[in-house]
This record gives C-alpha cells, structure tokens and sequence, in this order.
C-alpha cells in the first residue's frame, strides 16, 4: 500500500494498493502493465486501521479463493466422501483448457507507517513495539546494545497473531488495552494462510535506508550538530561541500546531487542515494587539512543562532531518552545518572569520518542487485559498528537505524532489496498522479485514476494481441501498434534492443551473464563518415580489427600491394557518433559473404601508479568503489568494445597538499567491485 497525494494543490491524499506476481523475473515483475492495481483508496484523508480493513476485505476474500480454490466433495464407494480444494482456473499458454493455479499473499511491501498500521502493529515510535522482530524499546536508541544483535531479544510472532484474534470480538477497554501492551490489533490481512505481520512486513530499504538514515546522517548528525561550522583561519567546511558538489561530474542520465540538498530540503531517493556514493570525498574534501582528516573537534555552533537552538533541543531530547533508559538500568551508578545533563556529542572530525566509511559500505552492499550470503553478513556487521559507535559518540539516532538491523535477515529470505524494495510503487503513483482528472472529491478523482490505470493495461494487451498475429498482420495492424506504443510513451515488446549509447553504457555489462549476445545496440542517428587515417586513428584500429576478425578474414593496409593476399580494410568506411565511437562496417570481396560490422570506442584510460598518495579511504576504497588518479592525465589511445563498459562512474578533483587528483565513484550497483590482484588491472 502506498499513499501520495492525489492534487497538485492542496492535501488531497489517495492511496493505492498494487498487486506484485513474485513468478515473473525481476525485469519484468515490476513494469506497470506487469503490475494489478487493486484499488485506490479515497481520500482526502488516510483510512484508519478499521476502515482499512473494510477496504483489504475483497482482496483478502480473493487471495483466500486463491490460496484454496473451490471446494470440491468426492463421493467414494462404501459411502464415503472426501474434500478436495481446487485451485482457480486461468488460461495458459500452450494449453487448450484453462488450469488450476494457486497463490498466496508473500509480504506487505509498504513504508513503514503504512506497512504497520496494513498489518495491525503499533507504530515505530511506540515506547515498547518500536521494533516488531525483538523487543528493543523506544529508549534504547541512546544504547549501543540497541545495534548489537547478540543483544537481541526476539519475539514470538504467533503472539501477533494470538493477540489480533482476541481483539476482534474484545469489548472497548480490552481492545484499548491489547493495542497498548500486546502491539497489535485485528488486521484483515491475519486470516491469511501462512501470514504473520511481522515476518511478513519487511523494512522497506529505500524509504529507511534512502529517505531515513541517509537524509538524517546527513542533514542531522553531521549538518544540524555543526560539523561544518566555520573554523580558525577562515576555513568553511560548508562551502567546501557545496563547491565540490557543484564541480562532480556526473553522468547525463544520472540525477545529479542538488548542492544545497545538505543544508535542507527533503530531496528524493535517488538523490540521497548518489550522495551517500560521494560522501566520503566529500567529507575528505570539506575537512581534509594538508591531505588529512584532522583528529580534533568541530567548533560549537554559534550561539543565539537557530541552528544553536535546534541543536539544543535535540541535546534535550536524549537527556530524556538517557533518563528513560537509566529507569531500567539496574547497573547504571548515581554518578553516571548525574552527568547525564552534562553529555553531549562526540565532535571529532577523525571518528566521525571513520564511521561515516564504515555505514556508506553497509549501504552500498546492501543495495547491490547481486549480493551473497556473505557480503549480506559484512554490511550487516559495518552497519552495526557504525550504529554502535555514533551511540558512544552520544549522536541522536532515529529507529531507523535499528531497524536495518534486521535487513539482513529479510535478505536471506527474500533477495536482494531490488526485488521487493518500494521503488516501482512510488513510481507507478508517479503514473497516477499523471492521470488528467476534474479533482472532484467523493471518490470521483479515485475513480478516474483507476480507470486509467485500466485503460493503459487494456492497450498493452492490445499490443501484445496484434503483435502475435504474424503473418496474418496487416499495415493497419502496424500503423496502430506504432500509435498505441507512443501513447503509452515506451516499448513494451518483449525484446532485448538497447536504448541510446548513454543508456545502454549506464545499464550494461557490470554482469555480462545478463546481457544477450545478440542484443541489438541502437545508436544515436547523429553520424557521419569519417576518415581513420586524417583523424590518425587507421592504424589503431585496424590493428584491433584484424585481431577481432583474425578467424572471420585476413585483414591488410589499404596501402598493401595488390598481389598482397587478404581484404584491404578502407579508411573512410567507419562512421563516427562522436570522437570516441566508431562503427565499423567491412564489406567482404565476396558479395555473398556477410559484412563484418562491430561498434568499438576510442579511449584514454586514466593514469595511476604505485606513487600516488594514500587517502584516508584507502582500506575501504574496493567497497565504497572508489579509486584516485592523477588529474589531467590521460594515457594513450585504444580501442575497446563498447560492451566492455561495465557501468557510470562520477568523477571529482581534490586537493592532496600541492597535489591535484582526480576520484572516480563507481555508481554501478549490480554487484560489489571486484578486488585488485595487481596494477595491471587498474
């Protein structure tokens, strides 16, 4: 389920509940013609608990015919019957009568309020049920026990569901009272077969992780507490880190870092997740002093100032967190519960940018498309040492980050965050809140989303019909599957064709067992012949074509003599998209031959050695896909296939005391960057 609101004006909210069929492959499972809008709930306010379930009941009703399907009585001999439970019936390919399918409700994929309040259970900032997997308070955010699972107490699942039961038919006062000591309360979702709410409601990782942690690490920790306060000398942190967001290169089809984005502003996922790729130079290039992270503390913030103000009350709110905690302390001393008003924030540069390192590197990992059992058990124990020492650093932290300790345990059950996180469901609210529509209330606004909603998955299906036709298509048929497809505004054939050249570098070859041998590479229309040797490239490429094609021709110099066996390979048949991209097409002596075609790039590797400098990232720099190269410099020209590029990096230039470089951040997240054996593979 996932509200969003509904009007460009005003605070209309409407809420949606999409349908996700886990069988399909990831890239297929999550396209909006793949996706069932359930129902859009009406606003203009969110449901409560009770008229949520009102809504979730025909779907309940429907995924318990799923699970079970019809009823059925066999009459044996002798008298005796047996019950048979039929699945519904749905028409297969390949098969002439319709057959039995099964299915059941896998997990509630929603952000936090709305996944606890869709399956019952109290909120995240309840005092005792802040966590629904163990039984970490509220308070106990202040603790680093509270992000030490050996510390974990977990609960029983089933008590949910006990509890849930019981509330149903309880009278006002018991139903009052199992909601405040029990967490829980009747859900229509608990008559489900195999659904227990807690287990069944992971932790959304891109609203927690994106749009949780990092925005508060960022905006709240390092921000709000003055780590950027201006120092002696003239020095403003600050305005370094806004200068060296504004100067990042990044590639075109990558939302670039809004430099005041630090200082305010909600921001969007994506966003918040390419800054948390150039965190760590960032905060290098903030507060490096002659190449260096200083081991001293951050000046306080000035006083009478807001920020000051703000700060003060977040002191105030873990001054009262810490007491809270010290009630059930049995240990804590009188000592330690008096200089509880007196504890303040860790600030210093040297630990927080150690931390910082080790949370972005959980946060990588966990987001990677491929992820193993034991990369899932590294993040996990980064994230837990980066949680526990902002605790000893006395930072404020949010349930968030106890939460994500859970993650993994999520992960091993369900995959990687990429095939259940709640990403294709804000961007199909994106498809509904594009919908034209009067904004009349009562339901008439909903009503219109769905509809539409409707309509498009009615034209997909059209295209897919005419699209099967084969031979029997007709030009009329072509002619409107050319305009149903640029109604819907993209392709939806079942087909493994490439986008431009930036899109297909952006999505390529980080894991070359997913990309189709024969995929089509669809090239910018923007080309012209070229002459290899005017642009002193002939013998470049050439030497790499003759080695591409060594098993297909014998490939010879144009200037080679006529009696020379072999092809003459002619230096004004490439065609050139840009300086960088050749396609080059060789047309054979023999015309029954098929032409050799391949489409490569010219390429200037950046240069390192053994004598560059070690940046205070350098033990994480394999994990946080970082590397470091001499800026300006460039080594010599050569030629690669274009599919060899394994993904998009953003490039910055930081000082190293009178030395300039350049840092490459890889924003490739199909899987961890491999390790480096040796410089050659630099």
């Amino acid at each position: 389920m996932s509200m969003f609101r509904g009007t460009k004006r005003g605070n209309h909210s409407v809420g949606a509940i999409y349908i996700t069929i886990c069988n399909n492959p990831r890239s297929k499972r999550f396209l909006a013609e793949e996706t069932i809008l359930n129902c859009v709930i009406p606003g203009p306010d969110e449901p409560s608990l009770e008229q949520l379930n009102f809504v979730l009941e025909p779907f309940v009703n429907d995924m318990r015919q799923l699970y079970y399907g019809e009823l059925l009585f066999l009459h044996m001999a002798r008298g005796s019957s047996s019950l048979i439970f039929l699945g519904v019936n749905f028409r297969i390919p390949n098969e002439i009568e319709p057959q039995p399918a099964h299915g059941y409700l896998n997990i509630n994929a929603s952000d936090l309020p709305a996944s606890r309040k869709t399956s019952g259970l109290r909120g995240h900032t309840s005092k005792w049920f802040m966590c629904t997997i163990c039984h970490q308070p509220y308070h106990s955010l202040v603790d680093p026990d509270c992000y030490d699972p050996e510390k974990f107490r977990l609960r029983e699942d089933w008590r949910f569901i006990k509890y849930a039961f019981l509330s149903r038919r309880a009278d006002e006062y018991d139903h009052q009272e199992i909601h405040e000591k029990r967490g829980v309360l009747w859900s229509a979702l608990d008559v489900l077969p195999d659904w227990l709410p807690a287990r069944d409601s992971p932790t959304d990782f891109m609203h927690a992780a994106y749009l949780g942690e990092v925005k508060h690490v960022i905006q709240d920790i390092l921000v709000g507490s003055g780590m950027f306060t201006k120092r002696r000398g003239g020095v403003r942190p600050l305005e370094r880190l806004e200068s060296f967001l504004e100067d990042v290169w990044w590639p075109s089809t990558i939302g670039r870092v809004p430099h005041k984005l630090a200082t305010g502003g909600s921001g969007k996922a994506d966003q918040w997740r390419n800054f948390t790729t150039v965190l760590v130079v960032a905060l290098y290039a903030s507060w490096q002093v002659d190449g260096m992270i200083p081991d001293a503390d951050a000046p306080r913030l000035p006083k009478s100032t807001k920020a000051r103000e703000a700060h003060a009350r977040v002191e105030a709110l873990l001054h009262e967190r810490r007491r809270t905690q010290a009630a059930y302390n049995s240990n804590l001393t009188l000592e330690e519960l008096a200089n509880i008003p007196e504890v303040s924030m860790d600030r210093n540069y040297l630990q927080h940018f150690q931390v910082i390192m080790e949370w972005c590197t959980a946060i990588r990992i966990w987001s990677s498309q491929s992820i193993s059992v034991e990369e899932a058990n590294r993040a996990h124990e980064c994230h837990a040492r980066a949680c526990q020492t902002w605790a000893r650093m006395n930072c404020h932290l949010t349930p968030n980050f106890h939460l994500l300790m859970h993650l993994t345990s999520y992960i091993f059950r369900l995959g990687p965050v990429y095939s259940w996180w709640a990403y294709p469901y804000e961007r199909n609210n994106g498809l509904l809140a594009r919908f034209k529509h009067n904004g009349h209330g009562g339901g008439e606004l909903e009503a219109t989303l769905m509809r539409g909603w409707t309509k498009m998955t009615l034209i997909h299906d059209l295209i897919l019909h005419l699209s099967s036709l084969g031979e029997e298509m007709t030009d009329e048929d072509q002619a409107a599957i050319v305009t149903l497809k640029k109604y819907l505004k993209g392709n939806t054939g079942a087909c493994a064709t490439r986008g431009t050249l930036l899109t297909m570098i952006a999505t390529m070859a980080a894991d070359q067992n997913n990309v189709c041998e024969t995929a089509q590479i669809q090239l910018p229309k923007q080309s012209k012949n070229i002459n290899l040797r005017t642009l002193n490239l002939y013998a470049l490429v050439f030497s790499y074509l003759r080695h591409l094609w060594e098993h297909e021709t014998s490939l010879i110099p144009d200037t080679s003599a006529v009696t020379t066996l072999g092809e003459p390979f002619i230096p004004t048949q490439p065609h050139t998209l840009t300086l960088l991209l050749t396609e080059s097409a060789h047309s054979r002596n023999d015309p029954s031959m098929r032409p050799l075609e391949t489409t490569c790039a010219v390429v200037r590797p950046f240069v390192a050695d053994n004598y560059l400098p070690v940046m205070p990232w350098d033990l994480r720099s394999i994990d946080l896909g970082i590397d470091v190269w001499y800026s300006e410099c460039l080594g010599a020209r050569t030629i690669v296939d274009v599919r060899a590029f394994s993904g998009h990096f953003a490039l910055a230039t930081v000082d190293y005391r009178e030395l300039k470089l350049w840092v490459s951040m890889s924003l490739c997240h199909n899987t961890q960057e491999p390790d480096r054996l040796d410089s050659e593979e630099w």
